[in-house]
């Protein structure tokens, strides 16, 4: 398992994996492009990272694809086999949540992930 910058554990045995992901919250937060391209990337390192098809669900549904409950229905069935923590994240309902980085938040930590420097703002 791999340390997530919470604490905490994810289900995926792919390092890799959990660095796209990682990497796709980030850009989730920051509002920058991205994300669901490193999401697919995770998920093609580890099919069943369910974690990672709860936020491509998100971004999918967000962005209105015809395909975003296939993401739904992977992400349910894979929480069965998750950590607690994480299925508990992705049971909680937050699939109708109108902000995708508001219910990704607890997953990835509050403020600037470690590890990566902070975003210099331009002045006005």
């Amino acid at each position: 398992m791999i340390d997530a910058r919470t604490s905490q554990s994810l289900s995926t045995s792919s390092a890799e994996a959990a660095d796209q992901y990682q990497l796709a919250v980030d850009r989730i937060l920051g509002s920058e492009t991205g994300a669901a391209e490193a999401l697919d990337r995770a998920l093609a390192l580890d099919s069943n990272f369910a974690l990672a098809l709860a936020a491509r669900y998100m971004l999918a549904k967000d962005a209105k694809s015809t395909g975003a409950n296939i993401f739904k229905e992977r992400a349910v069935t894979a929480a069965e086999a998750a950590l607690p923590w994480e299925r508990a994240h992705i049971q909680t309902g937050a699939w109708d949540a109108a902000d995708v980085g508001r219910e990704l938040v607890p997953v990835c930590a509050h403020g600037p992930a470690k590890g990566r420097p902070k975003k210099r703002r331009e002045a006005a």
